[in-house]
């Protein structure tokens, strides 16, 4: 019963508060809360960020090849256990770096913090629920990152503008700040829609108006994802009862469950 009204929870908050379109999940190994409701707003960036793009000519298909490889590996792939870390130091409970060792000590201390504030257990164990809600956790704090992110030069605004489109459902390439063929049809599909006109440029208010948006959905996001965290440890564990103490009677009292004490029987002087 626990499990079903954490899920509607979250479910209900993320219909209400995003139109999102449903990502391609096809080699996503990811289950329950994030393969469902939370999936609607990961999207191909999250889960295939590793995934290339087939159209390339016969002629440059090797030179390119070697290129992207190159760039694979000068820019580290973002994994579900990194999403999980960056979960955990978003919430206060990780300081370490971000390196997807999710069985390092650090983590594992840091998940066993998390498990007994919310009161889900006393151990560094996680449920399906917990790491699920974990890694799209990590993916909103990402996003959110990129939309406070300062400075406006190219690259910051373009990924700043893709992740406000993907938060809205325009968006659903890389965030990689190049803005390119898709992120503009997706800037004039959201313009059309919101009444702002054609073309597939922002001008600042426009920018401003979209990013704000963004922001407001993405912080109900993170808000309802660490309320579902919560939720999950609702009636599950208790934490251990302290021992209880004696409490000695004070002087003068009488107990109602206890008749009063025969001051024939009291030691002269009274008590101590």
């Amino acid at each position: 019963m626990i499990k079903i009204k954490s899920v509607s929870v979250l479910v209900s908050a993320l219909l209400l508060t995003s139109t999102v379109s449903y990502a391609n999940f096809g080699d996503a190994v990811v289950g329950g809360l994030v393969g469902g409701a939370v999936g609607s707003v990961i999207t191909n960036e999250v889960y295939n960020s590793n995934r290339h793009e087939t159209r390339r000519t016969t002629h440059h298909r090797t030179h390119k090849s070697t290129k992207r490889k190159k760039q694979h590996h000068a820019v580290p792939r973002m994994t579900d256990e990194k999403r999980i870390q960056k979960a955990l130091a978003g919430l206060g409970f990780y300081h370490g770096t971000i390196d997807g060792e999710v069985n390092s000590y650090e983590t594992r201390s840091a998940i066993k913090e998390m498990n007994k504030a919310y009161e889900i257990s006393q151990s560094a164990a996680m449920s399906n629920e917990e790491k699920d809600a974990l890694i799209y956790l990590g993916t909103l704090f990402t996003f959110d990152r990129y939309l406070i992110a300062g400075g406006n030069d190219k690259k910051t605004k373009g990924k700043r503008i893709q992740t406000a489109l993907k938060i809205e459902g325009y968006y659903h390439g890389k965030i990689d700040g190049a803005v390119g063929r898709g992120t503009r049809s997706s800037i004039a599909q959201y313009k059309s829609n919101n009444a702002m006109g054609y073309g597939d440029t922002l001008n600042f208010e426009e920018e401003y108006r979209l990013v704000n948006d963004a922001k407001h959905k993405n912080d109900k996001n993170i808000d309802d994802t660490i309320h579902s965290l919560k939720t999950m440890g609702s009636g599950r564990y208790q934490p251990e009862q302290q021992p209880s103490v004696l409490k000695l009677q004070v002087p003068g009292e009488t107990p109602q469950s206890t008749p009063a004490p025969d001051n024939s029987q009291t030691p002269k002087g009274g008590w101590e």
